[in-house]
């Protein structure tokens, strides 16, 4: 495995070590309370001092029109019932198999025990597991955990590790801003690869010596230093500028790299509109479509493989405001992954993961998303700690902090590069040559569970194989 970076040192804004919510005080919870029964102290998380339950008119607005409310806070006892209602249907209609452990116990019917006996909104209203040692805590066989940990802990296939190859082009901009400022005024990118023996491709030399070059002038012409109380639009904007580049195909690319675009602004979810429509049809209520940062589509289809959403600097990642993200980001990468599956012409069950970006200020995040067996998905964070752009980039100062973030993200591209690559091999129709008919997998997903597979790979009872 190759060298990774190392995370800013202790005064940077600390990671969150799970994914969690927060309760009415503003403490961290975790996302599934043990049974039989909840805290009795758990309320309802609530965005104001009000009353759980207590609903002012601007609440009651996007409530009535948008589920997004819940996942800021805004819990409406009748919109909380409603998506209990939904998560039960969608349970019970699942044309899959459940998850089953040596002892014969089933996940999917333990999840949904604590599912219906939650107070508030969890990802696991949206059918992800987000807390493994909360799940592993609802089972005392010992045979049970280790099948738990060995599917939910050794299976978190992470981003891509750039090559020795890369990361030796990327040291050759390890110097400090005054020296970075002379190197880049003097060298392009295919000047710095000439100052390498093995030289990686073009396309890699070409996005990463642009993103470098982007932070660096960001960096310059605010005095290497952030202005004070900045907006989400400014970091958006100006020190995370660089992403729709770093995210998108390029016309420079080779012919045969596969086509996928980062499509930057409050824009629509094509995924979770698609799921709010079937959702309109049952209930018969109008829903507006979800808002996003930003979104990766792989063009050709297009499919969205990965979502953005950013809050202001003030608190860094452990803010309401930034736990709740993590939540809508957490729908979408299930919404999307949901569509992928559906679009798919084969079993691409364990293949697939979705990727979600979460930026609080100078602070960034991945996190991932990938199917289990049963109805259940997972969403873990990349194992290097949230990493962070420096507030103040010393004249004197090294650029590792500034290289470490930009790896991350060069990783991310990879890892969205492969899925791009599968994408049309994914969604071809197979013909079977002895009945000259297509064979389609038409896969069972939490947005339409009542498909059922015509061909099956395999017994769906089978725990799939280990290096996934």
């Amino acid at each position: 495995m190759s060298k990774r970076y190392s995370s800013p040192p202790a005064g940077e804004t600390p990671r969150p070590q799970k994914l969690q919510r927060l309760d009415e005080g503003g403490s961290p919870a975790t996302a599934m309370p043990p049974l039989p029964s909840p805290p009795q102290s758990a309320q309802p998380a609530v965005s104001s001092p009000s009353a759980p339950g207590s609903r002012t008119p601007s609440d009651s607005s996007r409530s009535s029109t948008s589920e997004s409310s819940s996942s800021r806070g805004n819990e409406v006892p009748g919109r909380f019932l409603t998506m209990k209602s939904l998560f039960k249907r969608n349970f019970d209609g699942f044309g899959g198999s459940s998850w089953v452990l040596p002892s014969g116990a089933i996940v999917d019917d333990r999840l949904c025990e604590v599912v219906e006996a939650l107070p508030h909104e969890s990802a696991l209203h949206s059918f992800v597991v987000e807390d493994v040692d909360a799940l592993l805590a609802l089972f005392d066989d010992v045979k049970d955990k280790e099948e738990i940990t060995r599917i939910m802990m050794t299976r978190q296939v992470k981003l891509p590790d750039l090559s020795q190859v890369e990361l030796n082009f990327i040291k050759l901009y390890e110097k400090s801003p005054e020296d970075l400022n002379v190197f880049l005024r003097t060298h392009s990118s295919e000047s710095v690869s000439n100052l390498l023996e093995d030289k990686p491709s073009e396309e890699f030399q070409e996005v990463a010596h642009q993103c470098i070059t982007q932070v660096f002038w960001h960096y310059q012409r605010y005095g290497f230093a952030f202005p004070r109380e900045q907006s989400e639009a400014w970091f958006n904007r100006h020190l995370w500028g660089f992403l729709p580049f770093a995210l998108t195909a390029h016309p420079f690319a080779p012919t045969a790299l596969p086509l996928f675009d980062y499509r930057p602004g409050e824009i629509s979810s094509e995924s979770s509109a698609r799921r709010r429509r079937k959702q309109a049809d049952w209930d018969g209520r109008q829903q507006v479509d979800p808002k996003v940062d930003g979104v990766v589509v792989v063009g050709a289809l297009p499919v969205e493989i990965c979502w953005m959403e950013a809050a202001r600097r003030d608190g860094g990642l452990n803010t309401t405001k930034c736990l709740h993200d993590t939540l809508k980001l957490i729908k979408l990468m299930k919404d999307g992954h949901d569509m992928f599956r559906e679009m798919a012409r084969q079993d691409i069950r364990y293949k697939l993961a979705t990727y979600g970006i979460r930026i609080s200020g100078p602070s960034i995040s991945i996190i991932t998303l990938r199917q289990r067996p049963g109805r259940f998905y997972q969403a873990f964070e990349e194992e290097t700690n949230s990493l962070s752009l420096p507030s103040t980039w010393y004249n004197k100062g090294s650029t590792t902090w500034v290289l470490a973030v930009i790896v991350q993200i060069l990783q991310l591209r990879k890892a969205l590069q492969a899925i791009a690559s599968s994408a049309d091999a994914w969604v071809q129709p197979t013909i079977n040559s002895e009945t000259s008919s297509i064979k389609d997998w038409i896969a069972p997903t939490m947005t339409s569970p009542q498909l059922l597979p015509v061909t099956l790979a395999g017994s769906a009872m089978t725990a799939p194989p280990l290096n996934i």
